[in-house]
C-alpha cells in the first residue's frame, strides 16, 4: 500500500514537472547556427549575441526593441564538431555553435515566428544558414517528429495537388492539408 502511494506521487510529480517545462518553454525561441564570438568576456559575447538576434529579427521584418528581448543564453557544449560534406564531394570537419535560447513577450514571439520562413529567401547567405524554432522539451520534440514523419507518408499517399505539414505551438500542433505550392489551409486532420 505504502509503495502505490510513492509511486502515484512520483506519476503526479513528473506530470506536473512536463507541465511547468512546457509553461516555462512557451515564450522561448530556439536560434541555430549562430556563429560564436571567441572573446572569453562574457559580457562582450552576450552582448554581441543579442546584437546577432536583433540583427536576425530586423532580416525577418520584426522591428522589436530591446524591451521585447527578456533573456539569451547559449546551452551545450563548446568547441564540438562535426563532418560536413562539401559540394564538390571534400568532406570537413567544422565547429557546431550552441543554440541560443531566447525568451522574448508573448507578441514578439508569435510575431518573430510567423515570419522566421523569411530567412530561407534572404539575400545574406549567412542568414539563410540560421534556424529558428520554437523551444521544446524531449518530449515535446519527440511528439513533433513522429507528426511530421506522419504527414510525411500522408503527402506521399496524396494523390491530388496537396502537401500534409505540421503547424502550432509546441503545445497544439497539429497536422495541415494545404495546397502545393500555396499556402491555402484545406483541412485540419485530427491528432
Amino acid at each position: 500500500m505504502m509503495g502505490e502511494a510513492v509511486a502515484s506521487k512520483n506519476i503526479v510529480k513528473q506530470a506536473t514537472s512536463e507541465i511547468q517545462s512546457s509553461f516555462d518553454r512557451r515564450y522561448k525561441i530556439a536560434f541555430y547556427g549562430i556563429k560564436e564570438n571567441k572573446s572569453n568576456l562574457k559580457e562582450e559575447c552576450e552582448k554581441l549575441d543579442k546584437d546577432c538576434i536583433n540583427d536576425i529579427i530586423a532580416e525577418i521584418g520584426i522591428h522589436a526593441h530591446g524591451e521585447n528581448i527578456k533573456n539569451l543564453k547559449r546551452f551545450g557544449k563548446k568547441g564540438l564538431t562535426r563532418m560536413i560534406e562539401k559540394k564538390d564531394g571534400n568532406k570537413e570537419e567544422v565547429e557546431v555553435p550552441r543554440v541560443i535560447i531566447g525568451t522574448f513577450k508573448e507578441e514578439a514571439k508569435i510575431r518573430i515566428m510567423k515570419n522566421t520562413h523569411k530567412l530561407s529567401s534572404s539575400k545574406s547567405d549567412y542568414f539563410r544558414t540560421i534556424g529558428i524554432k520554437h523551444d521544446m522539451a524531449k518530449e515535446e520534440r519527440q511528439r513533433d517528429k513522429d507528426q511530421k514523419k506522419e504527414a510525411k507518408d500522408l503527402t506521399e499517399k496524396e494523390t491530388e495537388n496537396f502537401v500534409h505539414v505540421v503547424r502550432g505551438m509546441p503545445w497544439e500542433r497539429r497536422i495541415v492539408k494545404v495546397r502545393n505550392g500555396g499556402g491555402v489551409r484545406v483541412q485540419t486532420l485530427p491528432v
